[in-house]
């Protein structure tokens, strides 16, 4: 019994000193590994002083030295013995700097990846343009959740702006001036570790020389229901638009205004017009919120779009063939040919699809006398349809006459005259 007791004592003692070994081993190889070097979070240039920021060690085995802020080049510009500090202001800096961290712990020392302070150059032509470049700093501490870098624009004074977002490895940006004229300030920003990389501010004194683009008409057509005829067209790029020209060619075939469509997004006009004289031609043109050196003074204007016509209809009745025989004109503004869709009410006065012309001319046979109204419809695709001006005629489809016998034969002239009775 005494036996068994000291055997399982003497096992207690070789577990324990076992264990003090594997707690003696863990201890010194947490002791030999040295710390890593801090993560870059963000570096942010603060007027002419550019802040870093990074993110503290964990230190578990209190082996903790200091850290070594340092560039490429000017060397060694701090040491900070505080392992929780997490930023750092480098003072008077003019120019672009590759900076670096160094943990030095009481194992050694580790370096971490260098990271640039964001420089930005603004270049003004004079042309209603800015041109931005900058220097492109580490993959290494952008956000993996985003692969942009951000433009950014200050106006008015003190409201900074999202202008453009472009892949983060572009360091190169064309901005088109859209305020009339004004001191623009801009700024360049990459997503970090927990904070935003910035660039230096920089600025100049731009105007707006840039005209609205030319728009392009997309259709010129007439409603069949109220007979006003509706332009449609696209809405312009530009941002600062502030409205649209209306243009109608007169009878000298001059294009002359006929309205004003204000704002960027009302690309849309109607209006009531005498459709039954002819095919109308309109153009419309663009314009800002900048006013020219011209006296007096106008808005800046873009030069008129294309033009587009209308379809002009014309019908008559053959009560020979018991037919309506319609003419138009073709629609001009759309390359390619187009088919034409014929509509016609019926004795109900409903519209109905009476046939499809390749060519501007169509029959359209009764069997019933009335009144009818007629409209084409030009189509090309799915994404081009429009109307002609609408027209009515009179329909009369009697029957053969009943009697028929001649009254008298008589010889006039040179010919026969012969009168009779239906």
């Amino acid at each position: 019994m005494k036996f068994r007791r000291l055997m399982f004592m003497n096992r207690n003692l070789r577990l324990g000193k076992i264990a003090t070994l594997l707690l003696y081993f863990l201890s010194f190889s947490v002791v030999s590994q040295t710390l890593p070097a801090p993560i870059w979070r963000c570096i942010q240039t603060v007027g002419n002083d550019i802040q870093l920021n990074w993110e503290p060690v964990s230190d578990p085995g209190n082996q903790f030295v200091r850290y070594e802020i340092s560039s490429v080049e000017d060397g060694l510009i701090a040491s900070i013995n505080t392992i929780s500090t997490d930023t750092y202001l480098h003072t008077n800096v003019s120019n672009i700097r590759n900076y670096f961290i160094k943990i030095v712990d009481a194992t050694g020392s580790s370096t971490g990846v260098i990271y640039q302070n964001i420089r930005l150059n603004i270049n003004n032509p004079s042309d209603g343009t800015a041109l931005l470049n900058w220097n492109t700093p580490t993959n290494n501490i952008s956000n993996p959740f985003s692969n942009l870098v951000y433009i950014e624009r200050e106006f008015p004074t003190g409201n900074w702006t999202r202008i453009d977002s472009l892949n983060n490895s572009v360091s190169f940006y064309k901005d088109t001036i859209d305020i009339c004229t004004a001191f623009l300030n801009y700024r360049i920003v990459y997503p970090g570790y927990g904070c935003n990389s910035l660039s230096n501010v920089v600025g100049d004194f731009f105007e707006d020389k840039i005209t609205p683009n030319i728009p392009k008409i997309q259709s010129v057509s007439v409603d069949t229901l109220t007979g006003e005829v509706q332009i449609d067209w696209n809405t312009n790029e530009q941002k600062d638009t502030y409205g649209y020209v209306i243009y109608k060619k007169d009878v000298a075939g001059f294009l002359v205004e006929i309205d004003t469509v204000w704002g960027v997004n009302n690309s849309f006009y109607s209006y009531v017009e005498n459709t039954s004289m002819g095919s109308l031609t309109y153009s419309v043109a663009a314009f800002d919120s900048c006013f020219t050196q011209t006296l007096p003074p106008t808005y800046q204007t873009s030069a008129k779009a294309n033009v587009h016509t209308s379809i002009f209809l014309q019908g008559q009745f053959n009560a020979c063939a018991g037919s309506v025989s319609l003419t138009w004109s073709t629609y001009d503004g759309v390359s390619g040919p187009m088919q034409y869709e014929v509509f016609a009410t019926d004795d109900q006065n409903n519209w109905v699809s009476r046939g499809i012309a390749s060519s501007p001319s169509f029959a359209v046979q009764f069997q019933s006398s009335g009144i009818y109204d007629f409209v084409i419809r030009a189509f090309k695709g799915v994404n081009f349809s429009v109307f002609s001006n609408k027209i009515s005629v009179q329909v009369n489809t009697s029957g053969p006459p009943q009697i028929n016998y001649i009254q008298s034969a008589s010889v006039e002239s040179n010919g026969v005259l012969l009168k009779h009775l239906t």
